[in-house]
């Protein structure tokens, strides 16, 4: 979602009075419906936002009610929880969501159901080139992440900053992919503000 007139010309969005969305995925109800149909030929048990109360989220998230009833309000891709499933039946599901056109990433405290390739890797990729026809030169990038479902993003830019999870260690999968990537001392939100104004320090 894009401030309306930020960038000239924008096409292939929506638009009203404040915003230009874009929208890179399938429909959320789509979406919806297809993971849980996945879910039962997997042969797993999932619980999504759409099946979860307000409350749930806000307890299991650490958002505010009100934050959480905004998260809750999805125009596409689905965070979800497995219930009980083997590895074996996750690997599974996975499959069956790579041969449907879907992917299913681990997140920091969720799974994220999404069309394949409708990553966050995608949505920096198109605003990336936005700013730089925007602004007719190359531009400097800076991501934070601290799960798999990052590593889209953080492959991405100039400067990859990895944040630790609650335990203190580091995303296996990320570290795998990017051995030397930067790492924080802490998740807390101060943490990561530092690490995006160090970054931006001339020094």
């Amino acid at each position: 979602m894009i401030p309306s007139g930020y960038f000239d010309g924008l096409t292939g969005s929506t638009r009203n009075a404040k915003y230009n969305t874009l929208k890179l995925g399938q429909p959320y109800d789509k979406s919806v419906r297809d993971l849980r149909i996945l879910a039962r030929q997997a042969g797993v048990k999932i619980r999504g936002f759409h099946q979860m109360t307000i409350a749930e989220v806000a307890r299991t998230t650490g958002l505010s009610p009100n934050q959480a009833r905004m998260a809750r309000q999805r125009e596409t891709a689905e965070p979800f929880v497995f219930q009980n499933a083997s590895s074996a039946k996750i690997r599974t599901f996975c499959r069956l969501a790579d041969e449907h056109g879907y992917s299913a990433h681990r997140g920091g405290r969720f799974w994220h159901f999404s069309a394949a390739g409708c990553d966050k890797g995608l949505a920096l990729s198109v605003l990336i080139d936005f700013y730089r026809i925007a602004w007719g030169s190359q531009i400097r990038t800076i991501a934070l992440g601290d799960s798999g479902n990052d590593l889209p993003m953080l492959q991405l830019v100039d400067r990859p900053i990895l944040m630790p999870k609650p335990d203190g260690s580091f995303d296996a999968e990320v570290t795998a992919k990017i051995p030397r990537i930067a790492r924080a001392k802490d998740q807390r939100a101060e943490t990561w503000g530092a690490a995006v104004l160090h970054e931006l320090d001339p020094h």
